[in-house]
């Protein structure tokens, strides 16, 4: 569960049924109309889908059930008749459906940020639980975004630079701090690597890695 490995599917129908109603779901239509493949094992995915209300979505599913660390609990999706409507194909997201999916991706990033974080500075990034992190890994992302630094590279460079300096004030920092905070002919993606990789340095020089 803390990996959010899957989605668990309950269904008192054959599995080549259940397989055959989930294949229509692998590919969907944005509320504009433009096709997109979907995580559909992802359980974030899963949790803005079933949990959008749309009984279609069910099909010959009695229950789904996700497990959120960022929540730290369960979350747990029932159709709430035992009426099946037939699931259109392509099926077509709600704007709803379409904003939480967008939700669901920024998470993922942040997710994968936190993993990023334990394994390169163990030492100052594990020891609380990821919904401990959360607003840490939301602040992060948020001052990054500040910067306008846009891709999921950019903004774990920007993690690095902050968790090598080790809670130091960027203003100790000039080089560093003029390579985030002034515009120049490099692009910010590239600013931020030799940010990231002056900061590596003199975390290195102080005898952290």
């Amino acid at each position: 569960a803390h990996e959010e490995w899957g989605v668990l599917l309950f269904s008192t129908a054959p599995a080549h049924e259940v397989a055959q109603h989930l294949r229509k779901l692998l590919t969907v239509e944005l509320p504009e109309g433009l096709p997109v493949v979907l995580r559909l094992a992802d359980a974030a995915v899963a949790r803005i889908l079933f949990g959008s209300g749309d009984q279609r979505l069910f099909g010959p599913l009695s229950c789904v059930v996700t497990a959120d660390i960022v929540g730290a609990n369960w979350h747990r999706h029932q159709p709430r008749s035992s009426e099946r409507p037939d699931l259109p194909t392509p099926y077509r997201l709600s704007p709803e459906q379409s904003s939480g999916l967008d939700h669901a991706d920024r998470r993922r990033v942040l997710l994968e940020l936190d993993a990023h974080l334990l394994k390169h500075f163990p030492e100052r990034h594990g020891s609380e639980t990821v919904a401990e992190r959360w607003p840490m890994l939301e602040q992060l992302e948020a001052e990054a975004s500040t910067l306008g630094l846009s891709s999921q590279s950019e903004l774990f460079y920007y993690a690095n630079v902050m968790a090598s300096l080790d809670g130091s004030s960027l203003d100790q920092h000039p080089h560093i701090n003029r390579l985030l905070h002034t515009p120049s002919l490099q692009s910010p993606g590239e600013r931020v690597a030799l940010a990231a990789d002056l900061a590596h340095q003199w975390a290195s020089q102080r005898g952290h890695p």
